[in-house]
């Protein structure tokens, strides 16, 4: 993605990228401080700063860099954010690529995760006595080794940055 990204765009890049719905707050940390969305009021929900006045490149700029990305802080997913390579471009990219990916995203809402290993054990035994209810809930099984990189790819095609 481009490094000029701002932080919601980052935000939206890693929900179309995880698949989840942007029900849920979130944050992002890093050296400088901790960033967070504006609240309907006009102000930021703690003491962070605002989100929407940084870009990627502010916060990282070598290969090395960390961010991290908090969402749901009920399930409090903590994503680590490392910058692997920085790659020049010629012309400024539109949309985020998938590049690489590994294992299914946990579902929305599964109970962090405590939650999403009860998920993973319950789908792994035919006869658990769990399984139907994930299944009701999720509509379909979970594998949690899964990844479909072209599915990603798609949900960030409709995505400009």
């Amino acid at each position: 993605m481009p490094s000029t990204i701002k932080l919601p765009k980052l935000h939206a890049v890693i929900q179309r990228s995880m698949g989840w719905t942007n029900s849920h707050l979130h944050l992002f940390r890093s050296t400088f401080g901790t960033y967070e969305p504006e609240s309907e009021e006009g102000d930021t929900l703690s003491d962070s700063l605002n989100e929407a006045e940084v870009t990627l490149n502010q916060l990282v700029g070598e290969k090395g860099d960390r961010v991290s990305y908090v969402y749901d802080f009920g399930d409090f997913w903590d994503h680590d954010l490392i910058v692997k390579a920085i790659i020049p471009c010629a012309k400024r990219r539109r949309r985020a690529e998938c590049i690489l990916g590994e294992g299914a995203c946990p579902p929305e809402d599964v109970g962090g995760i405590p939650g999403y290993l009860a998920l993973c054990e319950a789908m792994s035994v035919k006869d658990h006595p769990e399984r139907a209810r994930y299944l009701d809930w999720l509509r379909e099984p979970f594998d949690p080794k899964a990844f479909d990189q072209a599915s990603v790819q798609e949900r960030l095609a409709k995505l400009p940055v």
